[in-house]
């Protein structure tokens, strides 16, 4: 959607899957009332990054203004053709790289500005006049180290139409390509940064030519250690037999750095197993989900917990499918303990997480129902100790998705649990230990929430929800506890036509948070459609407070035509 801006997977969500702003400080502090902070004192705003093509309609460049929407500055340099295209802030809020044709008509390069305008360069470097900073339709493209003070980005710097690895610092030095030697049936693919900075993991196809174009058979992963320097590329998973291909298709540090968790088909044709390779090592690969059989694989989404001890993963297929976490501190190589409980046949795992403490996992399973899709939690490392979380559904009934609350205490959902199709807003206790509790407005008939746009607050105070489709359309802020406190925070200008945008996604499963760090505000973009079909009335900035009813334009001036994109703060 126009409207998102993706952003690269860092610690501490290096244990999810990764193949998913201030000036000087941000936010103002935890709690307080709004526009003070911690201590009385006064709110600092935070710097919202966005796109928008506020001076030249069709062309999107990229600002930083304060919350309020003071201090508006561009970051981008002069544009030669076409508009800022992604753009990624630093994990410290401080830099922001983009893609832009700013220095060669018809070039993409990668540029770094800080967030208070000063210091923009660019950092790629070498591009001929047919190369590019790969610049599709994902976020696969650059990636900042979690230290922010690197990048390493794709381009077709060397060979044209052949992308490769180079990494740089954030101030344009020791610029220098990192992968190994490729040729026309090698592609290097998307890249991701060990949580110490240290490594930078990288998934290596080979492509065999088949007919007129290329099968991929040979997928494997690859690390460059930093400390090191120039190209020393290290494949660190295993190789198949003949008769199997080496396919991998995930991977996922562990928070410590030492080990890569990933899925291939290195041992048994056809099914999908668990590996864990160390980090910068050719010959230390293990296998260590359960023994499986045909039928049988680990399905897509590894976690990580945070002290890198269990790997959580889902076994899908014949029994005895479920969810398993291995523990890496096991003597046996191949260990797991199914916390779920086994699956019947055709059964399976939804989604699953740990609980930001770790303490507990949720996940989503039709477990008790066939097709019926409920909210478990589970103790890492403890067989059968799945409970259920949500209350009775109505025949055909889902639980669509979860959030953990930051302290880990209780799990938002969204569910049709009182009238089939009507999605509400629930939290329960983690632990299973009181009835859940609808927390959205009481009787959506015409309304529901929007399944993956809820989000908890960051200090665990309130839970922000949208709802569409109706005439509640909106944005809307709750306490845990009750729905008695469910107010609309978005005023009435938004139709049932309207439609919301909020910062990146915080992890895999594209989870919106609108909120500011000091849990205080909402940014969001929106745009205003009275009319159906929509008239596409511009994407506009806007932030709202917590306790008040109409929410304030922070735009500023467009072109006739201009519009919002992407944003981040």
């Amino acid at each position: 959607m126009m409207f998102q801006n993706f952003v690269s997977t860092i610690s501490p969500l290096t244990r999810l899957v990764g193949i998913t702003v201030f000036l000087t400080a941000c936010g103002g502090g935890g709690g307080g009332t709004p526009g003070v902070g911690g201590g009385g004192n006064v709110r600092t705003p935070e710097t919202v990054v966005f796109v928008a093509d506020k001076e030249v309609d069709n062309v999107r460049e990229l600002y930083a203004m304060q919350d309020d929407g003071s201090g508006l500055i561009k970051l981008s340099g002069s544009l030669l053709s076409g508009g800022v295209g992604l753009f990624k802030l630093s994990p410290d809020k401080t830099k922001v790289a983009y893609l832009a044709m700013q220095d060669t008509s018809g070039v993409t390069d990668l540029y770094v500005a800080n967030v208070d305008g000063t210091g923009m360069l660019k950092v790629s470097q070498g591009l001929g006049p047919n190369a590019d900073v790969y610049h599709g339709n994902t976020s696969d493209a650059f990636w900042w180290s979690p230290d922010s003070t690197r990048l390493v980005y794709l381009a077709d710097t060397d060979i044209d139409e052949i992308q490769e690895l180079f990494l740089v610092n954030a101030d344009g030095s020791d610029h220098h390509k990192i992968n190994g030697n490729v040729g026309t049936t090698v592609k290097i693919g998307q890249a991701q940064w060990s949580p110490d900075s240290r490594y930078v993991a990288y998934f290596v196809r080979s492509r065999t030519p088949f007919h007129s174009g290329y099968a991929v058979d040979r997928i494997a992963i690859n690390t460059h250690d930093t400390t090191i320097g120039g190209p020393n590329s290290v494949r660190v998973s295993g190789t198949a037999a003949a008769n199997r291909t080496d396919w991998v298709n995930q991977f996922v540090w562990s928070p410590d750095s030492t080990r890569i968790a990933y899925t291939s088909f290195e041992n048994t044709s056809g099914v999908r197993e668990l590996y864990i390779a160390i980090a910068g090592q050719t010959t230390q690969q293990s296998r260590v989900n359960v023994p499986l059989t045909s039928g049988q694989g680990v399905l897509f989404r590894l976690y990580w917990s945070e002290d890198s001890r269990y790997l959580l993963y889902n076994i899908t297929g014949a029994n005895p499918g479920g969810l398993y976490t291995h523990d890496t501190q096991n003597p046996t190589a191949r260990n797991g303990v199914n916390i779920s409980g086994s699956l019947a046949s055709g059964r399976s795992i939804n989604r699953f997480a740990f609980s930001p403490d770790d303490s507990r996992v949720a996940y989503m399973a039709d477990q008790d129902t066939d097709n019926e899709i409920e909210l478990y939690s589970a103790l890492p490392g403890v067989a059968n100790s799945s409970i259920r979380l949500n209350g009775v559904l109505p025949t055909d009934g889902d639980v669509t998705d979860f959030k953990w609350s930051p302290d880990s205490s209780r799990v938002a959902y969204v569910a049709d649990q009182d009238t089939n199709d009507v999605l509400e807003a629930y939290t329960a206790a983690a632990d299973g230990g009181s009835a859940s509790i609808k927390v959205s407005l009481a009787n959506l008939t015409n309304s529901v929430v929007q399944h993956s746009r809820f989000s908890w607050s960051p200090d665990g105070d309130f839970i922000a929800y949208e709802v569409v489709s109706g005439d509640e359309t909106g944005l809307y802020v709750t306490t845990p506890n009750d729905n008695l406190s469910a107010r609309k925070v978005s005023g009435n200008a938004f139709t049932s036509q309207s439609r919301f945008g909020y910062q990146p996604y915080v992890d895999e499963y594209f989870t919106y948070s609108p909120w500011t760090s000091d849990s205080r505000y909402f940014i969001f973009s929106a745009s205003i459609n009275t009319t159906s079909p929509s008239p596409n009335l511009p994407w506009l900035l806007y932030r709202v407070g917590i306790d008040e009813t109409q929410p304030t334009d922070i735009t500023g001036s467009l072109v006739a035509g201009g519009s919002v994109g992407g944003f981040d703060y």
